[in-house]
Order: C-alpha cells, then sequence, then structure tokens
C-alpha cells in the first residue's frame, strides 16, 4: 500500500512538474519572441536599460513576492497533507495580508529611490524611467505570489500554468506596442536618440504590470468559481475538531518561512546586480568608458546571451516549483523513501533537460542568436563560453528547492553567501587586473551555478544521507547529450557547405538533436519506456 502511495505520488509530482514545465517552455518562448522586436525597437542600449532596472526590481520584488510561492505552498501542502483545510485557509488569509503590507512597502520604496539607484548606484541616469514604471508592478505581484502559491500547495500547477502563460502573452503585446510608442514619442520631441532607448525601456517594463495584472484577475476568477468547494472543506476540518491555529502563530511560521527563501533567493538577486554594478562602476568610473557602450555591452548579456539561457532554466525552476509540495508533505510523514525518490526524479527530469540544452547551445548557439537578433560576435562569444552555466542553474535551483522542502531553509543561503564571495572575488580581478570587461561577468556567471551544485551537493548528502545513482543521473544523460552533440556538430559543419542560412541551420540542427537524444535515452535506459507511458500524450504513441 506505501509503495502503491509513493507510486502515485510520483506520478503526480512527474505530471505537475510536467504541467509547469511546458508552461515555463511555453512562456520563455513567447519572451524570446517578443524579446526580438523589443531589442530592434530599443536597442542594445535599450535593453541596458531595461535590464539594469529589472536587477533592482528583481531583488525588491523577491522582498514581496518570489518567497510567496513557494513559502505558502509549503504550509498549505503540509497542513492538507493531514486534512486540515481550516488552518490552509487561515494560511491564505495571513499571507494575502502580509502581501497587503509588504507589496506596498515595497511599491512606495522603489517609486521614491529610482533615482538614487539610476543615478548614485549604477551611473546610468536614463534608467529611472524604466524602474518607475516597474514600481506598481511590485505591489501586484506580491498578491500573485500568494494566489500561485496557495494552488501549488494543493498540488495542482494548472493554474499556476495558466496564468502564466496569459500574463506573458498580455505582456508581449503590451510591452512591444508601449516600447514602440515611447520610443516614437521621444524622437518626435527631439530627445534624441539615448532618451528614446530610456523611453522604450520603459515601455517595455510597463508590459510586465499588465501581464502581471491580467494573471492576478485570471486567478482570482478561479478562486471564487471554486470557493464553494474549498469551503466546504475548511467546514468539514473545523467539524472535524481540528484545532484552531492562531493568526499570531500562522503569521510567524510564516515570517520564518518566508526570511531564509528570501535570503537564498536574495544573493541569487543579489549577484545579478552586484555584477551590474560592479561591472558598470569599474567601465565607467575606473576605466572611463561611455556609459552608452557599457549599458550596451551588458544588454547584451542580459538582452540576448541570458534570454537564450533561461529558457531551459525556467523548466527546473518548474520542477523546483512542484517539489517543494512533495518534499514537505513527505517530511511530515517523515517518509524517507518518499524523499529519496522525489530528490532523485527531480534531478533527472532536470539533467535530462539542462545536459543536451547546455552542449546544444554550445553547438549552435550562433546560428539561433543571429536568427534571433542579428549577427552579434559578442552574444555568440558569450553563448560558447556561458552555455555550461544553464546544466549548472539548473541543477541549483533544484538542489535548492530540495533543502528547503526538507526544512534545512539556512542551507541554501549559507552555501549562496560562500558562492557569491568566490564569484565576487574573482569578477574583481577579471575586470581590474585582466581586463576581460563583459566577459568577466560571463565567466563569473556560471563560476556561482558551479559553486551552488557543489555547495548544495555537499550538504543533501550530510542532512539527508542521500545517495541517488551516479549512473542513471548524470552519466547516462552526458553520454546522450555527448552523442547527440557529436552528431549535430557534424550536421551543422555539413549545412554550412550548402548554405548559410541560420533558419536552416538552426532548424535541422534542433530536430536531428531532437531524434538523436530521444532515441539515444531510450536505447540506453536512461528513460524507460514504462517511465513515458506515465505521460498521457506520449503513451498514445507507445504500445
Amino acid at each position: 500500500m506505501a509503495t502503491e502511495q509513493t507510486k502515485t505520488k510520483s506520478n503526480n509530482f512527474l505530471i505537475q512538474g510536467t504541467i509547469l514545465a511546458a508552461a515555463g517552455i511555453i512562456v520563455r518562448l513567447i519572451g524570446l519572441a517578443y524579446r526580438i522586436p523589443l531589442v530592434r525597437i530599443v536597442g542594445d542600449e535599450g535593453m541596458g536599460y531595461y535590464s539594469v532596472a529589472y536587477e533592482i526590481y528583481a531583488i525588491i520584488l523577491l522582498l514581496s513576492s518570489y518567497s510567496l510561492p513557494l513559502s505558502v505552498s509549503k504550509m498549505v501542502s503540509a497542513r492538507i497533507a493531514e486534512d486540515d483545510y481550516l488552518n490552509a485557509d487561515r494560511i491564505l488569509k495571513v499571507s494575502l495580508i502580509y502581501a497587503t503590507v509588504v507589496g506596498f512597502i515595497c511599491f512606495l520604496f522603489l517609486w521614491l529611490t529610482a533615482d538614487w539607484f539610476a543615478n548614485v548606484f549604477y551611473q546610468l541616469p536614463l534608467c529611472k524611467y524604466a524602474l518607475i514604471s516597474l514600481a506598481p508592478t511590485v505591489w501586484i505581484m506580491t498578491y500573485l505570489g500568494v494566489m500561485r502559491g496557495y494552488y501549488q500547495g494543493q498540488s495542482t500547477m494548472v493554474p499556476t500554468a495558466i496564468s502564466q502563460i496569459l500574463e506573458q502573452i498580455v505582456n508581449a503585446f503590451v510591452s512591444v506596442g508601449a516600447a514602440w510608442w515611447l520610443c516614437h514619442m521621444a524622437l518626435e520631441a527631439a530627445k534624441g536618440e539615448a532618451m528614446a532607448s530610456a523611453w522604450g525601456a520603459a515601455g517595455g517594463t510597463i508590459g510586465t504590470g499588465a501581464g502581471a495584472l491580467t494573471a492576478l484577475i485570471v486567478l482570482i476568477i478561479m478562486f471564487l468559481r471554486n470557493r464553494k468547494k474549498w469551503t466546504s472543506k475548511v467546514k468539514d476540518s473545523a467539524e472535524s475538531g481540528i484545532e484552531k491555529e492562531s493568526y499570531a502563530s500562522i503569521s510567524k511560521v510564516l515570517f520564518l518561512t518566508v526570511i531564509p527563501v528570501i535570503l537564498s533567493t536574495a544573493v541569487y538577486n543579489l549577484t545579478n546586480i552586484i555584477d551590474a554594478e560592479i561591472f558598470t562602476s569599474t567601465m565607467v568610473g575606473h576605466f572611463g568608458i561611455d556609459p552608452s557602450s557599457v549599458a550596451a555591452d551588458w544588454g547584451v548579456f542580459t538582452g540576448k546571451f541570458k534570454t537564450l539561457a533561461n529558457i531551459p532554466i525556467a523548466i527546473s525552476n518548474s520542477v523546483a516549483s512542484s517539489l517543494i509540495p512533495v518534499m514537505a508533505a513527505a517530511a511530515v510523514a517523515g517518509n524517507k523513501k518518499g524523499v529519496d525518490d522525489g530528490i532523485t526524479l527531480a534531478l533527472r527530469y532536470t539533467v535530462l533537460i539542462a545536459f543536451p540544452a547546455s552542449i546544444g547551445l554550445t553547438i549552435i548557439g550562433g546560428p539561433v542568436i543571429s536568427l534571433l537578433f542579428g549577427q552579434s560576435d559578442l552574444a555568440t562569444t558569450m553563448t560558447l563560453l556561458g552555455s555550461t552555466g544553464v546544466l549548472f542553474y539548473s541543477i541549483s535551483t533544484v538542489t535548492n528547492a530540495v533543502l528547503q522542502g526538507n526544512n534545512y531553509m539556512r542551507l541554501p543561503v549559507i552555501n549562496a553567501v560562500i558562492a557569491l564571495l568566490i564569484h565576487t572575488s574573482i569578477m574583481i580581478i577579471m575586470l581590474r587586473v585582466f581586463r576581460l570587461g563583459i566577459i568577466a561577468v560571463v565567466v563569473c556567471y556560471v563560476l556561482f551555478a558551479l559553486c551552488m551544485c557543489i555547495l548544495n551537493g555537499i550538504s543533501i548528502r550530510k542532512k539527508l544521507n542521500h545517495k541517488h545513482n551516479i549512473m542513471l543521473v548524470y552519466i547516462k544523460p552526458f553520454i546522450c547529450s555527448a552523442v547527440m552533440g557529436a552528431v549535430v556538430f557534424v550536421i551543422r559543419h555539413f549545412i554550412e557547405k550548402v548554405t548559410r542560412s541560420n533558419l536552416v541551420i538552426t532548424f535541422v540542427c534542433i530536430a536531428a538533436a531532437l531524434a538523436v537524444y530521444m532515441v539515444m535515452v531510450i536505447w540506453t535506459g536512461t528513460i524507460t519506456r514504462d517511465e513515458l507511458k506515465r505521460f498521457p500524450v506520449i503513451k498514445r504513441f507507445i504500445k
């Protein structure tokens, strides 16, 4: 019986993780699609302002909402595992109050400090317009974080997936439209190219707020439609004699759950802010390079390289989101096998995507970049040097979730701080001594994620006494990916002798990569036919 329950939960985790991962892929593809016209409208300089503003927005956003889906889902799933819907409902109410207070404070802070961040911190005055337009979005995202956590805590990723897709669709249309309109307005008013780029960047950030508001409205509608069923479960829990937790105690637990998650996520986001500050201050203040040129380099890094790299990384974020409730429920039940199975399944799922994505970017990153954004030797070089970061960031994201889901909330924070210190020290040396410019940022981007993988792996082994199958989790996916990479490398060079079309090279290589990789993972037993049959869509094609 226990085995059946474990299998059922594993299947559910796999299905829910796949739903969220699929949504993550769609969201990233939409994001990639609208970034193409956005980059062409605002240029590399405008993307630099856009990206720098986003770094500040991200660090403030995590204080109000980034930690909420994970924290709320962890708390709600722990109560639901014991059929305690009464206190799960009280957690939702406390979380909404938290979102109201903290969201407003963070909104006000970003609104009032936008000018200081632009002029003093980054020494890029024109990025203030994008910062100001992002301020209201912070408040909206707090409520969105609570609602997504509420649904994820019930082990259903469908509402989150639907809201994410709709959010990104609205974001895409509004961002491109507002960016074009504001750029056009600046040029008509004879504000100059630099101001047009800055106004265009602000237009791009307006789309973020419009998308978030749309997603929140969708989740509220879903909540209201299912409120009667939820209320009935809450009433049944109350009548069964479950003790009601006080709002004060729930607030304390929420605070103690949110803070470690905030700190660990903050270090990730602080890495981006610190990188941007060190890079811009070194290049502008120390070497005297023109701010527009520095902003353009940063725009290539974030607007082209990271946009492409973040597509496969989004899948690991989806796996992590669906893993937290599973880990929390297994930990509450004292189910060691459930925890071990969840860890292994999550890592396998992540590595199976991250390995081929990393190798694929190394081999065909150049044609893909040229196809999407136009010829850019700098972006191609970044992709070649930074592609392994896809693998390391994917694994570190999931291992963070493993530790947090098992109540080791401080360990990812400690590990992230250590990785950040190593990362920052080496980056300063590479910038100031070796004068590597933006390339130093790319190399240290990979270094930070690698350090997190190593440190989290050590923590999981020590604290959870978990030893997964190295051959199944890492070696077989690597062999399959290496064979895939070798075949694609040969195909790419053969096609280049016939045509220089980036469109032909990209699509033929991707099709070949998918075919070879699927054959390899099945032939080597990396994925069994029984495992593939867990997916309803695939099951139709496997007899």
